[in-house]
């Protein structure tokens, strides 16, 4: 379906891979490995004893020194090491806090700034319970059904008022119940639940004007359009319900208020925007506006010097100075809370 075409339907009829690479990697990785296990442990020279090769007739008891094993003092030396990595570890958590939050880090004074913010992100946020998969489920039954009474309630009170309108007696179910039915529309966990109940097909009915050509009231008018406006409706929801249709109507319809026409012109270009291809993004849209309005203004001379200022970052710049302090403040703020 062309845009023209699906514009229709909607409006009525005036609307580099890296598979190459991986594999070569992994092949390389595979010789690797196998190389390394066609090599044999390669021997480690052991250092002789003077004493080795002296008979022990020749020996006398004075002369006689035992030969230090090189074992022990290898496994003493890695035992140093593991101990002061130990103490490197703890000697940067170790943080000496002074009364205005500040934090002067032995060593790694970003690594130890970070594990300071972290802590006390730990302290003041409450833990939080995960949701189990049962009460997901629970909750989404429930909102299921809430959806489902919206839709019927919406449906009945509109067929009601056409009913009754088509024999002449006036009705009003419809702002009876338009509180209601809009503080069920505004809640944002429900709006999905309400797309798969068909709330569009409810929606239309109530903005379609009644057998003796008379319109909604203007509350319904202004409400519904706005709850539209909150829904994220897509091409194929526009394309089921027809409500698009109704909301071009209204931007036509020379009875209609002229601040409800442009709630649905604002409706229709939005709804339109990605069938001719354009981005919903308010950020693109703008830039695209900028751009545009500037295409045909010659650029300024660019100066002999440079507007934009270096930033130089020192050894002694903390990027988590803002936020140490910021946390300082709630901690104290707690305490004297308590």
């Amino acid at each position: 379906m062309d845009k023209e075409k699906e514009l229709e339907e909607i409006f009525g009829n005036d609307a580099d891979e890296l598979s190459d690479a991986l594999e070569e990697f992994s092949d390389f990785e595979n010789a690797s490995s196998e190389d390394d296990e066609k090599k044999p442990p390669a021997k480690l020279k052991q250092k002789r004893s003077p004493l080795r090769h002296t008979p022990e007739r020749d020996r006398d008891d004075d002369e006689y020194v035992p030969a230090v094993s090189n074992k022990r003092r290898r496994k003493t030396n890695e035992s140093r090491k593991r101990r002061k990595r130990h103490e490197r570890v703890e000697n940067a958590g170790d943080l000496d806090d002074d009364e205005s939050g500040n934090v002067e880090p032995s060593l790694a004074p970003l690594m130890a700034s970070k594990a300071f913010v972290d802590r006390d992100f730990d302290e003041i946020l409450p833990k939080r319970k995960g949701r189990s998969k049962k009460n997901d489920d629970e909750l989404d039954k429930m909102y299921d059904g809430q959806a489902a009474k919206v839709y019927q309630r919406m449906m009945e009170a509109g067929e009601k008022d056409i009913t009754q309108n088509a024999r002449g007696v006036h009705s009003s179910e419809k702002n009876q119940i338009l509180s209601w039915v809009m503080d069920k529309l505004e809640k944002a966990y429900l709006r999905e639940f309400l797309l798969e109940h068909h709330i569009l097909d409810a929606i239309k009915l109530w903005l379609e004007p009644l057998p003796d050509r008379s319109l909604p009231s203007h509350n319904i008018q202004e409400d519904l359009l706005k709850s539209l406006n909150d829904f994220n409706i897509t091409t194929d929801h526009l394309l089921s319900s027809k409500v698009g249709r109704i909301v071009y109507f209204y931007t036509k319809s020379p009875r209609i208020n002229i601040n409800i026409q442009r709630q649905a012109q604002q409706l229709v270009d939005k709804w339109a925007g990605p069938i001719n291809g354009e981005s919903s993004n308010y950020r693109e849209k703008i830039m695209r506006m900028v751009h545009d309005a500037n295409s045909g203004a010659p650029l300024p001379v660019a100066g002999t010097f440079d507007t934009i200022p270096t930033i130089r970052s020192g050894k002694r710049d903390d990027p988590y100075k803002n936020i140490k302090k910021t946390m300082a403040r709630l901690k104290r703020t707690g305490k004297n809370g308590k």
